[in-house]
């Protein structure tokens, strides 16, 4: 059996003398081994490649999909927000000033701090679906979004805003 093994071994030192050019000309008149044979040689980075490219789509989608309207039904906090024929001036103020403030304590996140809180807290999506998006732990998403809160917390408190209307 031993000559069996120095003979493959032959045929892999003969056939890795082979250039990718000569064999891409072997496939183009129709060689299947030679295409075979470019493809095991390239596999794994072509893997990797191709793998890399679809993470990020998937990224880029989700990304997407999460910055597109809810055409759900609106929360408690979302309908306070919204102006009502009903109310006076004095409630359509507030509301104003408290949006406004809303906006201005979620623009000091960073980027990534305020896609999870907008991910988890706006769109309804679960820590472990928001962590499959850019492959990082689900421990990961949630010390973010730990972090966001905690942070946002403290800005709404510093700008005079109740726990009350602001659970996020």
């Amino acid at each position: 059996m031993k000559g069996g093994t120095e003979s493959a071994a032959a045929i892999a030192a003969l056939l890795s003398q082979i250039s990718d050019r000569t064999l891409v000309q072997f496939i183009a008149d129709g060689d299947k081994a030679a295409l075979k044979l470019l493809y095991l040689r390239h596999s794994a980075r072509l893997y990797g490649f191709v793998a890399r490219g679809l993470l990020g789509i998937a990224r880029l989608k989700a990304l997407s999909q999460g910055r597109r309207r809810s055409e759900g039904p609106l929360d408690r906090h979302a309908q306070d927000l919204i102006a009502d024929a009903s109310d006076g001036p004095a409630t359509l103020n507030e509301k104003r000033r408290r949006r406004d403030i809303l906006r201005k304590c979620t623009t000091r996140l960073t980027p990534i701090h305020r896609e999870v809180v907008n991910l988890v807290s706006y769109q309804g999506k679960r820590v472990e679906d928001v962590a499959q998006t850019p492959g990082v732990p689900v421990s990961t998403i949630k010390a973010r979004l730990h972090y966001a809160r905690g942070h946002t917390a403290k800005l709404f408190a510093a700008a005079g805003i109740h726990r009350a209307w602001t659970a996020l």
